[in-house]
């Protein structure tokens, strides 16, 4: 749901755009149409400088039925300073506004705002909750995980000691195993975005091999690759 509103540069953009897809009657577009299209009006509006420059974008069509959007690079701060503490201390997570005007930045929430009213314009919801009846062009949903993960991870290494030596240890243990076994446990935005559990398997997978390069077996899993 787009509840914050637009600034007035990202409200004279939208109305710049063409006339939005139909998800509705004959010729209707599919969402995959629409994922299409929204990368098209999210690259124009970072060339505009609506959206700062070097901000980059996952836009997936998920199950013929719902668009993903995610923010998966932004060059500017992620996170307002008052929400360090819960980064660095996230037992006392709890005690803290989690809500996105609470930890990001008034930068990044009006990014994230006028990406949602450009993934959402091709949409319809017919909805009635008191009958508990869906009728919706497609289910959207809009965030920036990638970006929020990476900088936890950045704060942590920088403020945080303990953290710091686990990531060194953790590096080396990437460099160990071998850059498959890594990119298995790490994913596509590797180890500057991994929480400690994931950091932890690393290493522990890495002594298991006994420091050795590790290759993937269908009966054992990963293993030494002389094994």
């Amino acid at each position: 749901m787009i509840q914050s509103t637009l600034t007035a540069a990202a409200a004279e953009f939208l109305t710049s755009l063409p006339a939005p897809l139909t998800r509705e009657g004959q010729g209707a577009a599919t969402v995959t149409q629409v994922a299409a299209r929204v990368r098209q009006e999210l690259a124009l509006a970072v060339r505009r400088g609506v959206i700062p420059a070097g901000t980059e974008f996952s836009v997936r069509a998920l199950h013929h039925t719902s668009l993903d959007v995610r923010v998966t690079a932004w060059t500017g701060a992620v996170f307002v300073e008052e929400y360090i503490p819960a980064i660095l201390a996230p037992a006392s997570k709890s005690a803290q506004d989690d809500s996105r005007a609470a930890r990001l930045t008034p930068e990044l929430q009006a990014a994230l705002v006028l990406v949602e009213h450009i993934a959402d314009r091709h949409n319809y919801d017919r909805s009635d909750l008191m009958t508990d009846y869906h009728s919706v062009g497609y289910y959207l949903s809009v965030g920036a995980d990638p970006v929020e993960s990476t900088a936890k991870h950045t704060i942590r290494v920088a403020r945080d000691p303990e953290f710091a030596t686990l990531v060194s240890c953790a590096r080396e243990a990437a460099q160990a195993i071998g850059p498959k076994a890594a990119r298995a446990i790490f994913g596509s935005h590797g180890i500057e975005s991994a929480c400690e559990w994931t950091l932890g398997r690393a290493i522990k997978m890495a002594v298991r091999a006994g420091g050795k390069p590790m290759a993937y077996d269908r009966r054992r899993g990963w293993i030494a690759a002389d094994a």
